[in-house]
């Protein structure tokens, strides 16, 4: 299969603290891989050096065929439109409503009214938003913010999508709910994947690979089948004496 993401022994400091100490992996095109770990290990920084707003002090990232920190500054935009970033905030404009953060990506690109108003109406039925996009972003509650910001990233069909703990402080049925739209618009979409977290659900309900992100480095590589048959017990059981959030 093709690789749609590659990092060669990445490395990244601030100032006496080392976050990323040599980190490897690829992720090949239609693959959900998770990158799990606990808060503070440097997971929300490896996925902005994927899409170049960080650059790292060592190493080589690859998207798409392209040495992301090698090429020309229009070329690294072409490389993002085909990006679906979800924040760990969600980054949604307050004063804007559904429909109109949804649309976004499209305001630069000049596409036909008709056109962005079938691609919204479409998103939101598959995050169960359908009927709310005239709701502001602000009337909405943090789950439900959450789904904006899932069909926002996804409204533009990229081919790669990144999520950014999807499920930080969001309430038991809440986060089930969430879980729940990306494990169907990961099935249904067949998209390339790249979740960072510290849920271990997440992780294994969501991904055909887990990389076990500790102390700078990817400390083990497991299926979710493996976690769930216990043959990586020491990891999982450091990842949870070390606490999740």
């Amino acid at each position: 299969m093709v690789d749609t993401a590659v990092t060669y022994n990445l490395h990244k400091s601030f100032g006496d603290t080392k976050v990323l100490d040599g980190i490897s992996f690829k992720v090949q095109r239609g693959e959900a891989v998770c990158i799990l770990g606990r808060s503070g290990v440097g997971k929300t920084i490896l996925l902005k050096i994927l899409v170049g707003l960080i650059r790292p002090d060592q190493g080589k990232v690859e998207i798409f065929g392209k040495d992301i920190f090698n090429i020309r500054r229009s070329e690294l935009l072409k490389i993002r439109e085909n990006i679906g970033f979800v924040f760990q905030s969600s980054a949604l404009f307050d004063s804007l409503s559904v429909f109109e953060n949804i649309a976004y990506p499209f305001v630069v690109k000049k596409v036909n009214t008709d056109e962005i108003k079938e691609k919204v109406a479409k998103i939101l039925e598959m995050v169960d938003m359908k009927g709310l996009e005239n709701l502001r972003v602000s009337e909405l509650s943090g789950g439900m913010q959450k789904r904006v910001a899932i069909a926002r990233a996804l409204v533009t069909e990229p081919e790669l999508i990144l999520y950014d703990e999807p499920t930080l402080g969001l309430d038991p049925v809440t986060r089930n709910t969430i879980i729940e739209i990306m494990k169907r618009l990961t099935d249904e979409k067949k998209k390339t994947t790249i979740i960072v977290t510290h849920d271990l659900e997440v992780a294994v309900r969501l991904s055909d690979r887990i990389l076990f992100l500790y102390e700078g480095k990817v400390k083990e590589e497991l299926t979710p089948s493996e976690i769930l048959e216990g043959k990586s017990e020491e990891i999982v059981k450091l990842f949870e004496t070390q606490g999740g959030g």
